[in-house]
């Protein structure tokens, strides 16, 4: 009988890719030197939301596919946000 928590290999390296942009955190720190610390704790937030966003989209696939797929789209919608408050200088307008 085959295992029912068994998960795929390809969930895997799709959880992996999804995390991947976690690894430049330390360049958006540098990028938000001179913003206020309310953004860098939600930068720092960012950090672990990252992390605990893949666990757990590792620990629903037997039960809730569809819960993964959800949990993945909003984790790249997080990093494109995070990036763009990274990226925003209200200095600049």
């Amino acid at each position: 009988m085959p295992n029912l928590n068994r998960r795929p290999w390809w969930l895997l390296v799709i959880i992996i890719i999804a995390a991947l942009p976690v690894f430049a955190f330390p360049t958006l720190l540098s990028l938000m030197n001179e913003v206020n610390s309310e953004i860098k704790n939600i930068t720092w937030f960012y950090l672990y939301y990252v992390i605990g966003t893949a666990y757990l989209a590792w620990i629903c696939w037997p039960e809730r596919k569809y819960m993964t797929w959800i949990l993945l789209v909003l984790l790249l919608m997080s990093h494109v946000a995070i990036w763009c408050l990274a990226l925003y200088n209200p200095t600049n307008q």
